[in-house]
């Protein structure tokens, strides 16, 4: 199954809410690198509670009741931060 894209006024109001910077409080990295010239970006927009029905942080009591792709269910992390908190999910 393909997941949809996030609509693009939203993701738009995320890079905006964020200012370039990870939004994981004790990280604040940058969110864009320059390499050869260009601005490549290094972020990915994450779920709160995950998208799927196995996803990371599904389980929360919230789940059913959100816009999973809302932007009230949405932040912008680096990387990094992103694959942490997914991995490191509780």
């Amino acid at each position: 199954m393909t997941r949809k894209s996030i609509p693009t006024n939203i993701t738009r109001k995320l890079w905006s809410q964020c200012g370039g910077y990870c939004q994981r409080p004790d990280c604040n990295k940058l969110l864009f690198a320059e390499s050869g010239g260009k601005n490549v970006s290094l972020a990915n927009v994450a779920h709160v509670i995950g998208h799927g029905a196995d996803g990371p942080r599904s389980e929360h009591e919230l789940a059913e009741q959100i816009d999973k792709d809302g932007f009230d269910n949405l932040i912008m992390l680096c990387l990094a931060c992103h694959k942490i908190i997914d991995e490191l999910q509780s």
